[in-house]
């Protein structure tokens, strides 16, 4: 499912396909109770939102995202998310929450090393 997902993102203009294959991919992940699976797809929706400048649906993606992997405790998914958050802040001009993300970013790669 990664794959085929990642492979579509490369087509050019085919942001559209990935959000549908995404959706769907996560309704069949929440039935099949594959959490990390259906995070990962989560992610990868959130960053298809951003990528088509549909970035009020990137944040409501990340926030449901960060509240569940703060509980899992997976740093690296982590960093990752906030970053994706950070951009996003970004390009709504909103740069204060943008840094505080980017902070946030900054202290868990540290962390990580």
């Amino acid at each position: 499912m990664r794959a085929l997902i990642e492979n579509v993102s490369q087509i050019p203009d085919g942001t559209k396909t990935v959000i549908e294959l995404c959706k769907e991919n996560i309704a069949w992940a929440e039935a099949e109770k594959r959490t990390p699976l259906r995070l990962h797809l989560q992610n990868t929706l959130a960053e298809a939102y951003y990528k088509v400048a549909e970035y009020n649906e990137a944040l409501n993606g990340i926030k449901a995202l960060l509240r569940e992997v703060k509980k899992s405790d997976d740093k690296l998914f982590l960093v990752s998310i906030f970053l994706l958050e950070s951009r996003v802040q970004h390009a709504l001009q909103h740069l204060p929450r943008a840094r505080v993300s980017f902070i946030h970013y900054n202290l868990l790669f540290c962390l990580r090393i």
